[in-house]
């Protein structure tokens, strides 16, 4: 058996055109559409038809495997997006052009779907083996997670008949990159809690309180609101807030902390994404103003320029050209073309796909080729953040050598020591999820306050 680690690119354009056609057929404003029997489909029924529909068009021939936990990290994403289903066990075979084209494999071998769509159909998961034996007799290639081979091990001599076996992951990640309607509205709907429970959160927030005092606001404010709780968590306090990523501990805050929040809250399997700078106290200080500044006036330029079309690594460059040249303003950077006084200040990335995971098929996407370009239907965060740890200068000064380049380095960090100095302890991230429009973009998260007066006045008391 010949394998292949790349997906089927040939077809893939018409793949995610079909797809579109598809997704837009597909209104949420009719709550039935009917089959070819008379039996109703609900409107996410055909939304995951049109889904693997698209996936069908795109794999020229063959037939594909697709297993629905065998991840090993909970349920399998790329089947969930496919059918809808978590449930153990599950497999679903899809063979476009033979009597049955859609096949759904469980226990109790039922599949709603199929009650209304003559070409689908449910089947018990102990004719899983049997079926693909049948099928690669007319079929020599097959697409499959390779997520999945271990469980398909267990289809054993079913597949022995297979002359390829190809990997359909990309093809799917590639699908998930551009959101439907149907996982638009979830998005909106966890970006909306996420958004209401920050709000709450900025209310509470008081000194003498715990950071886990915050997080239980969250938490509490999400599973109000039906939501099963956060895909991640972060308020972190003080020094705390120096970290790019944390959580919530039992420190108290201080007047003069300053917290920084990372959350998302789930909603229906989709999770939103958003961080926020506040101050324990309600008001900030004249140095977390002026860092705060730097970090928002970053955010918004580079959103400004998310539009259809730009390059992503263009917008990335926006973000952090902003950032560099507001600490040069302030005396932290020296020269804002030096690489290495920009690398000192910058800590992580600025984007990142939302969607079923916190990094929505980030990871493959970085691996598609071809040019990085905004497309509507994306939905990315864009965070920018600077962080002032105690040690942060001292530990990057123990690190340099004895290059000339080294010794450069030392010089600048020397220079910008009593600058560094006042803004100790300070932590700032703003995120936001933004939606690409055919036209511009749409930021998901603004109901929750970014603009320092808005900040201030919300914490008021």
């Amino acid at each position: 058996m010949r394998s292949s680690t790349t997906a089927p690119r040939r077809a893939l354009g018409r793949c995610l055109t079909k797809r579109a056609e598809l997704t837009r057929s597909v209104s949420l404003l009719f709550a039935f559409l009917l089959g070819p029997w008379g039996q109703a489909l609900t409107a996410q029924e055909e939304m995951y038809a049109a889904r693997r529909r698209a996936l069908m068009d795109s794999m020229d021939g063959g037939m594909a495997v697709l297993y629905a936990n065998t991840t090993g990290n909970g349920f399998n994403k790329n089947f969930f997006y496919l059918t809808g289903s978590k449930e153990p066990g599950a497999a679903l075979v899809l063979a476009p052009g033979a009597e049955v084209e859609e096949a759904f494999f469980n226990q109790a071998g039922q599949w709603d779907y199929a009650d209304g769509v003559a070409s689908a159909k449910a089947f018990p998961s102990d004719l899983l083996t049997r079926s693909l034996s049948n099928l690669t007799r007319e079929r020599p290639t097959a697409y499959v997670s390779f997520r999945d081979l271990e469980a398909l091990l267990g289809a054993g001599r079913a597949l022995s008949s297979l002359s390829d076996l190809k990997n359909i992951d990309a093809t799917i990640s590639e699908m998930r990159v551009l959101k439907d309607e149907f996982e638009l509205e979830l998005l909106r709907q966890a970006c909306q809690i996420t958004a209401e429970g920050l709000n709450e959160a900025y209310r509470a927030a008081e000194p003498g309180i715990m950071e886990k005092d915050l997080a239980d606001v969250l938490e509490s404010a999400f599973h109000d609101r039906g939501s099963p709780g956060s895909s991640f968590l972060q308020a972190a306090s003080g020094p705390n807030a120096t970290n790019v990523h944390f959580g919530a501990t039992e420190r108290v805050l201080e007047d003069g902390d300053i917290i920084v929040f990372d959350v998302g809250a789930w909603w229906n399997d989709y999770t939103a994404d958003i961080s926020r700078t506040i101050p324990a106290n309600g008001r900030f200080s004249q140095e977390q103003r002026e860092i705060y500044t730097v970090v928002l006036n970053s955010q918004k330029a580079a959103i400004e320029a998310m539009l259809p079309g730009a390059s992503v690594d263009a917008v990335r460059e926006v973000a952090q050209n902003v950032l560099i040249d507001g600490l040069h303003e302030l005396g932290l950077v020296l020269d804002p073309k030096d690489p290495a006084q920009r690398r000192f200040f910058i800590a992580h990335g600025y984007y990142h796909f939302i969607g079923l995971d916190i990094h929505d098929v980030w990871s493959e996407y970085g691996r598609m080729s071809g040019e990085k370009v905004y497309r509507p239907g994306m939905v990315m965060t864009m965070e920018p953040g600077l962080y002032f740890p105690p040690d942060h200068l001292d530990q990057t000064l123990a690190r340099l050598g004895s290059r000339e380049e080294d010794e450069s380095t030392r010089q600048f960090l020397e220079t910008i020591r009593p600058v560094y100095r006042k803004y100790v302890n300070i932590g700032v991230r703003i995120e936001d999820d933004v939606l690409i429009t055919v036209d511009g973009n749409e930021v998901l998260t603004s109901a929750v306050p970014k603009e320092i007066d808005e900040i201030e006045a919300m914490m008021k008391r």
